[in-house]
């Protein structure tokens, strides 16, 4: 027992110098391959253990030339790839190789179930190896590319064009897939030996249980960096959002007006990192206040573009003449022509323009398809602010409705977006305009209006709600009575009548002389009356100036 004990390692030992003696280069190769498989599983980042295979294949068979190919997704989708060419050995074109410092060109790849491969690593780095090959579909050869631990002596192939045939072009005589769980993952190919005869069986074998080993651990380090690609990019894309929301922030008001006798309040939360509702508050040449709150079609990033270039617009409409100030109607009139030559004919903006006379506390006021403010009297009563005109930059040449309400100490006015309105609870029940009208007249005038409607948000949406829309929110209160000068009127303002009695100071809708707010007589309008549509042409009350039906779908509101 002894002896054979002794026996054992003496016979490996006395087969190793044999080995060594006799063939020299399978030798070498078998020290090279044994001493980097430890430290094969260790291999996570896939440039480098792609490196180390061709590196270590390299130092242990010595080939003139040596590249290693892994399977890839073309740059452009199937149906493309099928209207073009039919020649596989032009699918080199639509792949990035690692180390290329500029972008291939497009692959001409007939067959949509041709794998595609693109070159990873190779030595020498000057070899006229392919940056990639396709295996089409009708590849004589194409089973035995796919089938584990295969070693493919290319000029033995099928002939013709083929995955074989752009290899053996340039100068590679072997072929060794790497197949994990029935999945080509890649390929290696070698040049002929530098010196000595062909690669005998045993070399090849020893290449067959090298790349059996390593195909796993590729496919593995191939998906750890799909991962680690995917985390970089949402890394830099919050990065990117994060900035995004702080200079739409910067767009914003960084504080509400101070002016006597008068409060304001403001809120702003958008449903993702940036969104398409703004507010803002422009002091006018005149001592007035522009009052402005809209809301873009859609959400995210292209209404945080639109809604960007529609603040400044009006900005620069109400500001373009210093010498006059320019009213709500036709401040919307110019916004919206030029929206409408630059907006893509899935959105629109949505808008209420107001002027305050924060002496007089009329508010005249041009809407522009926005959700109707809410004007609370100091006797809880509740009005809507109407006037009619369409969305921003759906139709040119557009005319908006302009109408006014006296705001008397103790009124107020909710301006908000239909994030609020339409929020849903646990049971797809919306918050609904008649809860926020109802809502807003419960609230006590000495207390902040906003709070509560928040408060009263979060009990119907309850715990977890997922924000859908953008939400904002503007209050402005009037607080105290100052001395009852004239109501104060620019040159381009007509003259305003109240509607109903003037001494009335609990806030009155006014409506330009001759004409109802709602295009009512004045004493209609003071009473909140609306003739029926289809009534007699009096003049002053409401006719019927066409009747149609529309489907409620998208894209209806420009046929309406």
């Amino acid at each position: 027992l002894l002896m054979a004990a002794a026996f054992r390692p003496l016979c490996a030992r006395l087969q190793d110098r044999i080995d060594q003696l006799l063939d020299r280069r399978r030798y070498q190769a078998a020290r090279t391959i044994a001493a980097w498989r430890p430290t094969l599983r260790e291999e996570l980042h896939l440039d480098h253990l792609c490196a180390r295979l061709v590196e270590v294949t390299q130092k242990a068979l010595e080939p003139d030339r040596a590249a290693l190919w892994l399977r890839t997704a073309p740059t452009m989708p199937a149906s493309h790839l099928a209207s073009l060419g039919s020649s596989p050995s032009n699918a080199a074109a639509a792949f990035r190789t690692a180390s290329a410092p500029a972008p291939l060109t497009a692959p001409e790849v007939h067959d949509p179930s041709a794998l595609l491969l693109r070159r990873q690593a190779g030595t020498p780095t000057t070899a006229p190896a392919s940056p990639a090959f396709a295996i089409a579909g009708d590849d004589p050869s194409r089973a035995a590319w796919l089938h584990a631990s295969s070693v493919l002596e290319l000029d033995h192939l099928p002939p013709g064009p083929s995955a074989a045939a752009t290899l053996r072009g340039d100068g590679l005589r072997l072929a060794l897939p790497l197949v994990s769980q029935g999945e080509l993952v890649g390929v290696l190919a070698l040049g002929s030996p530098k010196a000595g005869p062909p690669y005998t069986m045993d070399e090849r074998e020893l290449l067959a249980s090298l790349v059996a080993e390593v195909a796993p651990a590729l496919a593995a380090a191939r998906v750890a960096q799909v991962h680690d690609t995917e985390a970089r990019g949402r890394e830099r894309l919050e990065q990117e959002m994060a900035t995004a929301r702080r200079i739409q922030e910067s767009l914003l008001p960084k504080t509400v007006p101070l002016l006597d006798g008068w409060h304001f309040a403001a809120f702003y939360q958008p449903a993702r990192e940036v969104g398409g509702d703004f507010y803002d508050f422009l002091p006018l040449a005149d001592g007035r206040l522009a009052i402005i709150l809209g809301d873009v079609t859609d959400k995210g990033v292209p209404a945080a573009l639109v809604m960007a270039t529609t603040r400044s617009m009006l900005r620069a409409a109400a500001q373009s003449n210093a010498q006059q100030v320019a009213s709500p109607g036709d401040v919307l009139a110019r916004v919206n022509d030029l929206l409408y030559a630059d907006l893509p004919a899935s959105m629109f903006v949505t808008c209420f323009y107001a002027i305050l006379d924060p002496v007089s506390g009329i508010l005249r006021y041009a809407n522009a398809g926005q959700d109707l403010p809410y004007l609370r009297r100091a006797n809880d009563d509740v009005a809507e602010l109407r006037a009619t005109g369409m969305p921003l930059g759906l139709m040119p040449a557009m005319r908006y409705e302009e109408c006014e309400a006296l705001l008397a100490p103790g009124a107020s006015v909710l301006f908000y977006s239909d994030g609020l309105v339409e929020a849903h609870n646990p049971d797809r029940e919306m918050f609904s305009f008649p809860r926020l009208m109802r809502v807003v007249g419960q609230h006590p005038g000495d207390t902040n209006m906003i709070e509560l409607l928040l408060a009263d948000l979060a009990d119907f949406t309850g715990a977890g709600w997922e924000q859908e829309d953008d939400v904002t929110l503007v209050v402005l209160r009037r607080t105290t009575a100052d001395p009852a000068p004239e109501p104060r009127t620019s040159a381009n303002d007509s003259p305003t009548a109240v509607a109903g009695n003037p001494d009335d100071t609990t806030g009155d809708i006014l409506a330009p002389a001759g004409v109802g707010a709602y295009g009512d007589t004045p004493a209609d309008a003071a009473t909140g009356s609306d003739s029926p549509a289809g009534a007699d042409a009096t003049p002053g009350r409401w006719q019927t100036l066409a009747d149609f039906e529309l489907p409620s779908e998208p894209g209806n509101e420009r046929l309406a």
